[in-house]
């Protein structure tokens, strides 16, 4: 009889595990969007984010800003995710200042 540790759960229960997604062309261009607002926050000094932790910021921010459904709410969910990330360190920027960064990254 094989150790528990041994057996494959998924495969005895019939499930396949799931594959890793394609990035469309997209997310990469929402990602570096993302990426370089996040860049430009941190060189204004308008966000200090622990050291270490821009890849892992903009990481977050982005499945926030794929549920967005209009442009404004898409310009709130980044602005709300940056604000509640356990990588950014402090905030001295207003919202409008956040959300204009945010803004002129994705082209807007």
């Amino acid at each position: 009889m094989a150790d528990i540790e041994d057996l494959d759960l998924a495969a005895l229960l019939g499930e396949e595990e799931p594959e890793e997604a394609e990035e469309t062309e997209a997310t990469v261009a929402l990602r570096q969007a993302i990426a370089s607002a996040v860049a430009h926050l941190v060189e204004s000094g308008a966000i200090e984010v622990a050291e270490g932790s821009q890849a892992q910021l903009v990481e977050e921010l982005l499945p926030a800003a794929q549920t967005a459904a209009t442009s404004r709410q898409l310009l709130k969910k980044l602005r709300g995710a940056l604000f509640r990330s356990e990588h950014v360190a402090d905030v001295f920027a207003s919202d409008l200042v956040l959300e204009q960064s945010f803004r002129t990254a994705l082209g807007g």
